[in-house]
């Protein structure tokens, strides 16, 4: 890290209960399992997407649109992984 490079990509979620509990814990889960710096953005606030309970303070609903940011080693594979897994969420 210290690097200025990083990876970052929006989404909008179309789960129809948004990021709640049990879709914020596989998210986490997932985002732990990679070596980066992982954030999760709602408008300006971002977060470490490796702690669920910032994970679900975000209150992500329905059609909000949310960023996922990585720095580091793996942050390609990581935002392109967190990205298909929002996009997947029921």
């Amino acid at each position: 890290m210290g690097g200025i490079e990083m990876k970052r990509q929006e989404i909008t979620v179309k789960a129809k209960q948004g990021i709640h509990a049990t879709p914020a814990i596989v998210l986490v889960n997932q985002a732990r399992s990679y070596k980066s710096d992982i954030k999760l953005y709602k408008g300006s606030n971002g977060i470490d997407m490796k702690n669920v309970l910032r994970v679900l303070g975000l209150a992500v609903r329905c059609d909000d649109t949310v960023v996922v940011e990585a720095e580091g080693e793996d942050e390609e594979l990581a935002v392109e992984q967190l990205i298909e897994a929002i996009s997947n969420m029921k």
